[in-house]
């Protein structure tokens, strides 16, 4: 994010209040926002998962997304940690499912996928490894979230989480449930009106429109720089002034 690739374009799907100490970016940088799917109809809107949870209580989604969800003792460790609050808790278990089958819990329900973005809206916490698109999408609905960070780009999720006073992170290799039981109750309890001011500063932020209206507003002024261009050349007058204009290049983008 600090070094822009493209000479052209640079649009970066965040905006400066969701990163909070970002020093201002050199170069042709745009902040379009959250970049969010839009809601499915169909089988997604029918999914069990949307219709378990109760309307009082503390309510939780926990997801390890979808490349690290084949850690049962992980899992195992957070449901147990969110069973002594009494939690109603909706699990995306991906390979963990048949592991986590094994051990009933009251006010758990487990399922191999959910449809995340219908269902965030009701819940008060979400228990997340921290993959970009989960912490964005929580952003962007006003969700708190309890970080378990493996690698790569969740490290520095959970950072920026924890910057912005909407989360806690805690160290997958030293988990437990009291720590899970603890950390839900600082989160819930600190970052419930945070997130939720956060997310209303976003003012229904659409990263995607956005980014799109940027590339065709890019290349429209590109076919008129062409076109003015092709229009200089053609008048004997204009050449001199024209002379060594190099040609323009293929237009860059980088997302």
């Amino acid at each position: 994010m600090t070094r822009p690739l493209s000479p052209d374009l640079n649009l970066l799907a965040t905006l400066p209040q969701l990163e909070p100490g970002l020093q201002p970016l050199d170069g042709p940088v745009l902040m379009i926002g959250p970049c969010l799917p839009a809601p499915r109809l169909g089988a997604a809107s029918a999914h069990p998962s949307l219709d378990v949870l109760p309307a009082d209580g503390l309510r939780v989604y926990v997801s390890l997304g979808t490349v690290m969800n084949g850690k049962p003792r992980i899992y195992e460790q957070i449901l147990d940690g969110l069973a002594v609050l009494d939690a109603s808790v909706v699990v995306s278990a991906g390979t963990s499912l048949r592991r986590l089958s094994e051990r009933r819990r009251a006010r758990t329900w487990l399922f191999e996928r959910v449809p995340q973005v219908a269902l965030l809206p009701q819940v008060d916490l979400v228990v997340t490894h921290g993959g970009n698109n989960t912490v964005q999408e929580c952003l962007a609905l006003g969700k708190p979230m309890l970080m378990v960070p493996f690698g790569g780009d969740q490290i520095e999720n959970a950072a920026r989480v924890e910057r912005l006073g909407v989360g806690e992170a805690l160290n997958p290799t030293r988990l437990d449930r009291e720590q899970v039981r603890d950390a839900a109750v600082r989160v819930v309890a600190a970052s419930q009106l945070r997130s939720r001011a956060l997310a209303t500063s976003l003012g229904g932020t659409d990263g995607a429109r956005d980014g799109a209206t940027a590339v065709l507003d890019f290349l429209g002024e590109r076919t008129r720089r062409r076109a003015a261009l092709a229009h200089a050349l053609r008048k004997d007058d204009a050449l001199d002034d024209l002379v060594g204009e190099p040609p323009l290049p293929p237009p860059e983008f980088s997302l």
